[in-house]
């Protein structure tokens, strides 16, 4: 390795907003770009090493740093040795792909460097060669990588004929922002409506979903086709007319138009699509686009993830279209090998990229972050036939029958239960204190016995139920089969010291029936409704099956009775379409659970926090695992439950967290090995109990402060304190 030529500049608008970025995010792998080749023929090691090397003489930003002074940004290279390219060894076109898999979480430190890597996959198993190549987003776009490649395949084929490779420095990429622009940008953006969910933590984007694109008539046509599909799929699945997309600009001019760097420069594009006809549709794009046109260097991420003039947060675009009219390829010798992207950078929304091919045609490459609720494959899935669908009928002139078609909805905690009865019946469900596993089948037919039971004195729609069971089987039973029922479920407090409370909430919301494990059943004896008892044991009716009900979104799900704290205790109504809405919230965003997780159930079942643990474990396969008594006796001991349990999430009153780090702190008490989040809530963390937390845990665990009053649906904000949410899907359930 020898030194590359030493340079400093100031950085490029969008080289800023994306230095700024990854400022404000823990994992800095999102910012991660790469690209996998795979060759049937061997390759030349020694030649593709020179080549790369010549490529980082004439690029040397791929071995650069970022530094800031007095609030500017500068890129420099000051003589920084540059990475050769790394050969890796496998024996099986399986580990050659688990390898190339590997690749794109690279993290590249900015303040640091390098800001690439590249590596020789060689699979003595197939004889097949793979080039990956990894780039932090800083310092490449979409275009910068067609560059790049370009200068590897003119240095290889040099090298290869034994000639010398060009490797004078390309001119370095220079470009101003005007002050109009980020005038323009801030009030833009102060303008548009906000998006219809919250955020969704920035990721590494991938194509999860590919479809092919039917060819337009004219090709000046699919621009302007592809930004009016984009708005359409985006306004029909918000249902609203006026929606935001992020289109970026390749602000490529002068010297940045010959040199790889980041110029592309997301810029937020408001779209009304309240015409309805396709014309007026593809008006108002035409529009939107020609008035961001002259501001392509506008800082969109700066407005986008800081705040606007006045301190107002601003609005989070619905979807991302992109139009990529190259498709990566890499020319060695005699050969080419198309590109498999393995990652685009970062991705906050759900983007859609439509990507030129050789022979003309044009395929739509998706990624979606659950947007509508499934995961985030099935979403994408999803959103590439909505996007095909939509351009097709604009394209053909019919857009009302796309209009006409229904949105899907957010799947209802019930069903989702069910597909994981249906995937996987005799996995864990509950694992009661005693031992016992219930799996899901078994829950499922006590609960659909409880379901009939209930119909059969009435119970349905907008019918509210009683439920007095302690944590663990009954409790899950008896939720589950009133919302089977079609009913809305009011959890009563189960201890038996709790009578007094129990007969505020009756006297506070009309009950219709009351479901309770026959050693209350007496106590309801004198109420004017049916009292029903909660399955159990043997008589769990296996093969029981209630007449299905389809939920409404708009239907009643539960009644909690507010605390009272501030008053007489209050009624609060949650429906089932906002109940669907944050299951898929909790999936996809702050815990992210999974088959693999056991969730303990700690809060008392009258509080929305235990709406969290069960919905949260069993809408996602997990395990709930109640607590038994001893956590309120001895923090360690009972910590050593959930150890011996392997419980992977606790969800815990910020009181008794607090609690538990003391007891950490004295090592009084040792946290669960295979925990990976911990949530607190209810009230404010004291810095010092904090300060502790990161210094005994570090961030090997999630922990996720939430808040949320019972009328927003359990949670409202959160905020992670500590570890990431790529450790917690990831490394840190292996």
């Amino acid at each position: 390795m020898t030194t590359p030529t030493t340079f400093t500049r100031a950085a490029t608008p969008p080289e800023r907003e994306l230095w700024l970025a990854s400022q404000l995010e823990t994992d800095l792998t999102v910012f991660t770009t790469a690209h996998a080749f795979v060759f049937d023929d061997g390759l030349d090691a020694e030649a593709l090493a020179q080549a790369w090397d010549v490529v980082l003489t004439k690029v040397p930003l791929l071995c650069a740093r970022f530094t800031t002074t007095d609030g500017a940004v500068t890129v420099t290279n000051k003589g920084t040795s540059r990475p050769g390219l790394d050969v890796v060894r496998v024996e099986s076109a399986q580990a050659a792909r688990r390898r190339r898999e590997e690749v794109p979480h690279i993290a590249f430190d900015p303040a640091t460097g390098p800001l690439s890597h590249a590596e020789l996959i060689r699979d003595s198993g197939t004889g097949t060669d793979t080039v990956a190549i990894a780039i932090s987003h800083l310092a490449v776009d979409g275009y910068a990588w067609s560059m790049l490649l370009r200068e590897l395949q003119k240095s290889y084929k040099a090298i290869r004929s034994g000639g010398e490779a060009d490797d004078s420095v390309l001119p370095s990429a220079e470009m101003e922002i005007s002050e109009d622009s980020d005038v323009w940008a801030r009030n833009n953006m102060a303008a548009l409506p906000h998006p219809a969910r919250a955020p969704i933590p920035v990721r590494q984007a991938r194509p999860r979903a590919m479809r092919q694109l039917p060819t337009p008539e004219s090709m000046s046509q699919l621009p302007r086709l592809a930004l009016a599909a984009a708005a359409v799929v985006a306004s029909h699945r918000r249902r609203s007319s006026r929606v935001v997309v992020d289109v970026p600009f390749l602000a490529r001019a002068g010297t940045v138009l010959k040199t790889p760097a980041t110029a592309m420069n997301v810029v937020p594009l408001a779209i009304d699509v309240s015409g309805g006809t396709v014309a007026e549709i593809l008006d108002n794009c035409d529009k939107a686009f020609a008035d961001a046109r002259p501001h392509a260097h506008a800082r969109s991420e700066q407005a986008r993830r800081a705040h606007v003039a006045g301190g107002a947060p601003t609005p989070v675009a619905d979807i991302a279209m992109n139009l990529i009219p190259f498709s990566p390829e890499l020319r060695l010798g005699r050969t080419r090998a198309p590109g498999i992207t393995l990652s685009s950078g970062p991705g906050d929304v759900p983007a859609v990229g439509i990507r030129g091919q050789s022979d003309g045609s044009f395929t739509v490459e998706v990624d979606s972050p659950g947007w509508d609720g499934h995961g985030a494959d099935e979403a994408s899935d999803r959103l590439a036939e909505q996007f095909v669908t939509a351009f097709t009928r604009l394209m053909e002139g019919e857009l009302s029958a796309y209009a006409d078609e229904p949105e899907p909805a957010y799947p209802d905690v019930v069903d989702l239960i069910e597909s994981h009865v249906e995937a996987t019946p005799n996995a864990p469900a509950i694992i009661d204190s005693t031992g016992e596993v219930i799996t899901y089948r078994q829950l499922w037919d006590a609960s659909g016995a409880l379901a009939l039971a209930l119909m059969k004195e009435g119970m349905g729609v907008d019918r509210t139920v009683g439920v007095c069971a302690p944590r663990g089987r009954p409790h899950a039973v008896a939720l589950l089969g009133v919302l089977r029922a079609g009913a809305a479920f009011v959890p009563l407090p189960a201890d038996a010291a709790e009578s007094t409370s129990r007969r505020r909430i009756i006297d506070t919301v009309a009950l219709d029936a009351i479901v309770a494990v026959d050693v209350a059943a007496d106590e309801f004896a004198d109420t004017a409704v049916p009292v029903l008892p909660i399955p159990s044991g043997p008589q769990m009716s296996a093969g029981v099956r209630p007449p299905a009900t389809a939920a409404h979104p708009g239907q009643l799900a539960y009644v909690i009775a507010t605390s009272g704290s501030t008053g007489v205790p209050k009624p609060v109504a949650i429906p089932r379409g906002a109940l669907a809405v944050w299951v898929a919230a909790i999936r996809d965003d702050y815990v992210r659970l999974d088959a693999r997780d056991r969730v303990a159930q700690f809060a008392a079942v009258q509080f929305d926090a235990s709406v969290e643990e069960l919905f949260g474990a069993l809408c996602n396969g997990a395990a709930l695992v109640p607590r038994s008594d001893r956590a309120l006796e001895n923090v360690g001991a009972w910590l050593e439950e959930c150890d011996i349990n392997g419980i992977t999430v606790l969800d815990l009153p910020t009181g008794y967290w607090h609690e538990l780090v003391h007891a950490l702190d004295r090592a009084a008490a040792r946290l669960p090995s295979r925990v990976h989040t911990v949530i607190i809530g209810g009230e404010a963390a004291s810095p010092q109990r904090l300060q502790q937390w990161r210094t005994l845990v570090g961030d090997e665990v999630r922990l996720v402060n939430t808040y949320g009053p019972t009328e927003a649906t359990v949670v409202a904000t959160r905020e992670v304190l500590s570890g990431t949410l790529q450790r917690a899907s990831n490394a840190a359930r292996e």
